[in-house]
């Protein structure tokens, strides 16, 4: 389960990385330590790159990112605190997740 999290994690900061359009995917995998291959097939398989050319995300997509970030610097700084407020974010997590996908929201 640890290596699960860890690969999810990392693809959670190679998407944050990828939609600030500051580095090429060939750079963002070498920052979180994955193949170029794994890399493209992330871009692929989640759309990323359809995102990308609209220049814009879903509040869905977005509200994921912020999550996982939260998620990840709470696991890491404080994982008491994370603990506690788990079923939180898990709830916030479901509710974005019902937003409608046609909202839009420029990073």
């Amino acid at each position: 389960m640890n290596q699960q999290v860890s690969r999810r994690n990392k693809r959670y900061k190679a998407k944050r990385l990828f939609f600030t359009h500051k580095y090429t995917s060939r750079q963002i995998a070498a920052k979180v330590d994955v193949t170029e291959a794994t890399m493209s097939k992330w871009v692929r398989q989640n759309g990323w790159k359809n995102q990308d050319t609209a220049g814009a995300v879903s509040l869905v997509t977005t509200f994921s990112i912020i999550s996982a970030s939260f998620y990840e610097h709470l696991e890491q700084s404080n994982p008491e605190l994370l603990a506690l407020v788990k079923d939180e974010i898990c709830l916030y997590v479901k509710a974005t997740s019902s937003l409608s996908k046609n909202k839009k929201v420029t990073l």
